[in-house]
């Protein structure tokens, strides 16, 4: 016999109900699929917005700097070892100025218009979703294109895409110039890192750290609509080209609604968690200390 999850407020009143397919549904919308965590976050720029508006001074977003590569030996293999330092932190605050910097910036510098894509070709971390961020503020597509692609691929993502502007790793910088002349519609590189790089003079190089850091005003924001395309996702091509999947601002929305629901995530106490912030930090309810 189902017994439903029950809040440890004063009401008691359960979270969930379950019916009889077996389907945990939240108690006040059963049979009814949650689109959106709260009333006014409709897209991923809503999203981030909002977080910055009610957690300006809370840490938003955590990285660890690297202070060694050294390369071990293990099984007959090379690998490399990394030394990390401390964590370093940016409040809500901190992060939506150098998200609002950036997206500000790449349009200035760029030209770009929204719904017009803009790859990112990069490893997962703290500069790559300053950028998606800035990107969605001028509603442009982010196009993702991993490392992991290799050069085919990359040149393939860029290329069906037509985008002008792609933000790289450094360490990525090498690879993007041996491949932008086939990349016909490439005029525009940002860099994550140094931007100490030789481009062939069809391509302006950008500096990320110049561009989140800029005092000049700003552009005003020019969002997406939900059902519009925030992501396209490039797949492994495993089995062939990388495929592009678009993925849109709803699409998104619809999963933090889905995680931040109290029928998915509770907290220790049993308090639902009601944050919009899950999906847009490292800590959303992270107090500072």
């Amino acid at each position: 016999m189902f017994s439903p999850r029950r809040s440890t407020s004063a009401s008691a009143q359960p979270l969930g109900v379950v019916d009889e397919r077996g389907v945990l549904w939240k108690a006040s919308r059963v049979g009814s699929f949650a689109s959106t965590p709260e009333p006014g976050v409709n897209t991923i720029w809503d999203a981030i917005t909002t977080a910055a508006k009610r957690y300006p001074a809370k840490r938003a977003c955590g990285w660890r700097s690297v202070l060694t590569r050294e390369m071990e030996p293990a099984d007959g293999k090379s690998f490399e070892k990394l030394t990390l330092g401390p964590y370093e932190w940016l409040t809500y605050s901190e992060l939506y100025a150098q998200i609002e910097a950036f997206g500000s910036a790449l349009v200035s510098k760029t030209g770009l218009k929204p719904g017009e894509p803009i790859v990112i070709y990069a490893d997962t971390q703290k500069d790559w979703m300053i950028a998606a961020y800035g990107a969605w503020r001028q509603g442009l597509k982010v196009v993702t294109i991993y490392s992991t692609l290799g050069e085919d691929g990359a040149q393939y993502g860029i290329s069906q895409t037509e985008a002008s502007v792609v933000v790289a790793d450094a360490k990525l910088l090498k690879l993007l110039l041996k491949i932008a002349p086939d990349c016909k519609k490439l005029k525009h590189v940002v860099t994550i890192g140094s931007s100490d790089v030789s481009a062939p003079p069809y391509l302006s190089v950008h500096a990320m750290a110049q561009m989140t850091s800029s005092t000049a005003a700003l552009v005003p924001p020019t969002p997406s609509k939900p059902s519009e395309c925030a992501v396209i996702m490039y797949t492994s091509g495993t089995t062939g080209r990388p495929k592009g999947v678009m993925i849109s601002h709803a699409n998104v929305i619809a999963l933090m609604a889905g995680t931040t629901c109290p029928t998915a995530v509770l907290m220790s106490d049993g308090t639902p968690l009601n944050s919009c912030l899950l999906y847009t930090s490292d800590a959303a309810d992270e107090e500072d200390s």
